[in-house]
């Protein structure tokens, strides 16, 4: 008899694998005991680094060579079953040697991967890709950059796990692993659709503890579930597994199946993602997409790129992703300045442990905006602010406002968390002191107020003010309030002053100019917190007026008389009014010139020579004496307080009287120079020393009983003081 036999397919591709057929052809009959006593020839192929026991079919071939030896029928029969059991038990060993290992991967946050590599020590019929082929950089020792072609990826990723970005796939390797002795194998999910930018990749190790590399012949991903087929008896040895990285982090712990003794094993692997998309709520402030690039994340310290913000459209919630933390995490966002934007409002989250719970951010540091009011400020100064739990707060002027951040430093995580609403309190920049408050109720408010009404003041600058000329000093400012009440100010050796304004607005405020010349009032207008002044001379009065009146005596000379004649003393009052013209700018206003009108009432006389007497004797004759002057002077202010002025007066003189004319004459013509010293008193009052010249009065002379007469040259010194007033 002759017995073929071919085995029907069984359950495992390891078996159909490790044994594809057996041919058993034994011969039991007397006549062919040669052919037995060569035995059962059996051909069976297995795989090459698993052997199965030979010793059922030794047994078997020994007993074929005796069942050729016996005759009768029942050993016969008995022979070719134990051949048959040779046969089979080589295949269930064979079935044996395929097992299946299933990982069940259970992130702690977020979802499952959609792609998974397999990684061994040793090449196997699945894992044929070397290890070294799925990185693409070694950003620190030990860690290396995934290659997205190499784990199912069409193009690097272009979001936040694009390459060198603190989420995008590492592969963390200890232990003593080295990228050259090891094998991978890559597999997409099968029941999830690949979609770009949410594809990532969990790398996983699988060991024997006893040392030998498992060879993995089937690789399936299916729902966040790897099924790995091995080409090991699991019912006599272990698979273990952990995580290498990818975008989920490395584990140190290996975990191992849960149940043992069985071909299919079950491994439970908590994973953890590298990085987590959370929602963030940033109380009063709503970031815009023109505002990414001035968005400064910051998770732990690192700063995370702008891929890593989602979209922004102005609401107080948007989403971020955020590294995994060791310990404590920190996560701080912040609205940095440029040339053109000051910073904006920070918030920071701090937590224990590995992710928050949510992100709820808190107000660490806060930006507001303050423009002042048309007029009264200064234009790019920004008065101090305070917050109410005493956070200072730098401002920077942009525009037409100044823009605060408050605290104006470094951002610190250790700092208290600021409150909204807050009270802001602003001092005013130039005056101490001077302060307003006003409540911020969001972060970015822009604010308004300043000083109450009758609490302003403005500044006044005085530096280029002639303010020491003789005879055009300036003593005081005096304004006139929109109150109706004028405040004088001092502005002598003082370049800049602050007078109080009650109301002011962009109204012009009225103001007078007091020192030793009179001033115009007139009216200033009022630009970025200051008077606007022009020079006090501007406003300076050109003509003044005076009146002066001296009195004085006079000593009249004729060196020309005919006869010896005493010289007489007359007494003289004299009485002008003058105008004055002062130029307005410096230096010339120390200079002057005046027209004067006005002249003298006085003493004059005539001799009278009586010729009967032996002795000539000279009677001098008093009378009243009249004269009209008028005189243009120049003067000049020596300093503060003294003047001097010379002039030329031409006039006329006559006796009031008709009856003294005969022997005096009438409207004689004359000429007087003048010199002149004033000391000021007051501003309105000086003293005044004149001396005086007369000259082409004539004396007259008659001789008695003969009824003669002549004229005589006379000059006249005249010495003079009294008081003068200016108006």
């Amino acid at each position: 008899m002759r017995l073929a036999a071919v085995p029907r397919p069984l359950a495992g591709r390891g078996v159909q694998r490790g044994l594809e057929s057996v041919v058993v052809m034994p011969r039991c009959r007397p006549e062919s005991a040669a052919r037995g006593r060569r035995g059962l020839a059996l051909r069976r192929r297995t795989a090459p680094d698993h052997r199965v026991s030979n010793q059922p079919v030794t047994i078997a071939l020994r007993l074929g060579a005796r069942c050729g030896r016996e005759a009768r029928s029942w050993w016969r029969w008995l022979c070719r079953l134990w051949v048959v059991l040779g046969w089979l038990l080589p295949v269930t060993a064979a079935a044996d040697d395929f097992g299946v290992v299933t990982i069940d991967l259970r992130p702690r946050i977020g979802g499952v991967p959609n792609h998974v590599c397999v990684v061994s020590r040793g090449p196997g019929p699945r894992t044929r890709t070397a290890f070294t082929e799925l990185l693409a950089a070694e950003p620190a020792p030990g860690a290396y950059e995934l290659a997205a072609s190499a784990w199912g990826r069409s193009t690097p990723s272009a979001g936040c796990d694009a390459p060198g970005s603190p989420c995008a796939p590492v592969v963390e390797l200890a232990g003593g692993l080295a990228p050259a002795d090891l094998h991978a194998a890559c597999t997409a999910d099968t029941l999830a659709r690949e979609v770009e930018p949410d594809a990532s990749v969990v790398v996983l190790l699988l060991e024997h503890p006893d040392g030998a590399p498992p060879r993995v012949e089937s690789l399936r991903l299916t729902g966040g579930v790897v099924t790995v087929g091995i080409d090991a008896d699991l019912r006599a040895r272990v698979v273990t597994a952990r995580t290498l990285g990818g975008h989920f982090v490395a584990d140190r712990r290996s975990h191992r199946a849960e149940t043992s003794g069985r071909s299919d094993q079950l491994i439970v692997m908590p994973v953890e993602p590298r990085c987590h998309w959370f929602d963030v709520h940033t109380p009063h402030f709503g970031p815009r997409e023109s505002q990414r690039g001035r968005i400064a994340a910051r998770a732990h310290g690192v700063v995370l790129p702008a891929k890593c913000v989602g979209s922004l459209t102005g609401t107080s919630r948007w989403r971020v992703a955020i590294p995994i933390a060791r310990g404590t995490g920190a996560f701080q966002v912040e609205l940095v300045g440029t040339e053109d934007a000051p910073r904006g409002p920070a918030f920071v989250h701090t937590w224990s442990g590995a992710w928050p719970d949510q992100l709820e951010l808190h107000v660490r540091r806060l930006g507001f905006s303050w423009r002042p009011p048309a007029c009264l400020h200064r234009r790019g100064t920004c008065p101090a602010a305070t917050l109410d739990d005493g956070v200072s707060c730098q401002g920077a002027w942009v525009e037409n406002r100044c823009e605060y951040v408050c605290p104006g430093g470094d951002l610190d995580l250790e700092q208290t968390a600021i409150d909204v609403p807050n009270t802001v309190t602003f001092e005013h920049p130039q005056r101490p002191g001077e302060q307003w408050s006003e409540i911020l109720r969001r972060p970015g408010q822009r604010l308004r107020s300043y000083l109450p009404p009758e609490a302003i003041d403005l500044e006044v600058d005085v530096s280029a003010w002639a303010r020491e000329v003789p005879g055009a000093r300036i003593s005081h400012l005096e304004v006139l309030g929109n109150d109706g009440e004028s405040r004088r100010y001092a502005v002598m050796h003082r370049d800049r002053l602050w007078v109080h304004v009650p109301g002011a607005s962009c109204e012009p405020v009225r103001y007078v100019v007091v020192g030793d010349r009179d001033h115009l009032e007139t009216s200033a207008p009022i630009r970025d917190g200051q008077l606007q002044m022009p020079p006090p001379s501007e406003s300076a009065r050109v003509l003044d007026f005076n009146f002066s009146l001296l009195q004085g005596g006079g000593l009249a000379l004729s060196p020309q008389a005919p006869i010896d004649i005493n010289p007489g003393m007359f007494f003289v009052l004299q009485g002008q009014l003058a105008a004055s013209f002062r130029p307005r700018r410096a230096p010339h206003s120390q200079y002057y010139g005046e027209f004067r009108l006005g002249g003298h009432y006085g003493q004059w006389g005539h001799v009278v020579v009586d010729q009967s007497v032996a002795q000539e004797e000279n009677l001098r004759t008093r009378v009243l004496w009249m004269r009209l002057l008028f005189e243009p002077a120049i003067g000049f202010d020596i300093t503060p307080f003294w003047t001097v002025s010379a002039g030329v007066a031409l006039g006329s003189s006559w006796p009031p009287r008709g009856r003294d004319r005969p022997h005096t004459g009438r409207f004689r013509f004359l000429v007087s120079p003048s010199v002149d010293l004033r000391v000021r008193v007051r501003p309105w009052l000086r003293l005044v020393a004149q001396g005086r010249l007369m000259f082409a009065e004539a004396l007259q002379i008659r001789w008695t009983p003969s009824e003669t007469s002549a004229s005589t040259p006379v000059y006249s010194l005249i010495g003079m003081y009294g008081a003068q007033v200016m108006f």
